[in-house]
C-alpha cells in the first residue's frame, strides 16, 4: 500500500468514528510513521480542518427547508471537522447523518439503510444529491434517487437536479 492509500485508509477510520476519539494525528501516525516532517504534518492538519461553505446553496436549502421540505445532511466526516460545520449550517438541515456518529460512511448500503430507518422513509422518497458518483450509485444501490450535484454549478445546479427529480416547482 502506496502513502496515499495508507492515508487515505485511515482517514476513512476517523469519518467512521472507527479510531478512538478520531485522532487525526493517529491516522497520520498510522499512514506515514516518522516520514514527515513537523511542517508536513501542519499542513495536513490544515487542510483537514479548512471549511469553506457556499453561502448561496446553503441559503437556498434553508428556504427549501423552511417551505416544508426536507433538508437532511449526509456526511463522511470526523467529530472535530462536524463541529465546525454546524456553526455554517445551523437552520439548513432538518437532521444531519454524519459518519463518524453513525459508525458507517457513505457510499456503503449499511449507511443508506440507516439514514431510510431514522427517517421512516422508503427509499425511494428520498432524493440524495452528492458531489461524488461513489455516493450517488451507493445510494441508488439501495433505491434512493441519486444524482450528481457539480460543486461549481452551484443554486442553478441544484435546481436542476431538483426539477429532474420532480422536487421543485
Amino acid at each position: 500500500m502506496n502513502e496515499e492509500s495508507a492515508f487515505l485508509s485511515s482517514f476513512r477510520r476517523i469519518e467512521s468514528g472507527c479510531l478512538i476519539g478520531g485522532r487525526f494525528d493517529v491516522a497520520i501516525e498510522d499512514a506515514f510513521g516518522n516520514n514527515l516532517t513537523r511542517d508536513a504534518k501542519r499542513e495536513l492538519w490544515r487542510r483537514y480542518l479548512s471549511f469553506e461553505s457556499d453561502a448561496p446553496l446553503l441559503k437556498e436549502l434553508a428556504r427549501l427547508r423552511n417551505e416544508s421540505r426536507g433538508v437532511i445532511l449526509a456526511t463522511n466526516q470526523t467529530h472535530i471537522r462536524l463541529e465546525r460545520m454546524a456553526r455554517d449550517y445551523e437552520g439548513v438541515f432538518d437532521a444531519t447523518f454524519a459518519s463518524c456518529e453513525m459508525g458507517r460512511r457513505k457510499p456503503t448500503a449499511e449507511y443508506f439503510t440507516a439514514v431510510c430507518s431514522a427517517l421512516a422513509c422508503d427509499p425511494a422518497e428520498i432524493v440524495f444529491v452528492d458531489d461524488r458518483a461513489e455516493n450517488v450509485l451507493g445510494a441508488a444501490d439501495v433505491g434512493l434517487n441519486g444524482k450528481l450535484f457539480t460543486r461549481r454549478g452551484g443554486v442553478s445546479e441544484l435546481t436542476r437536479l431538483l426539477t429532474s427529480a420532480g422536487q421543485w416547482h
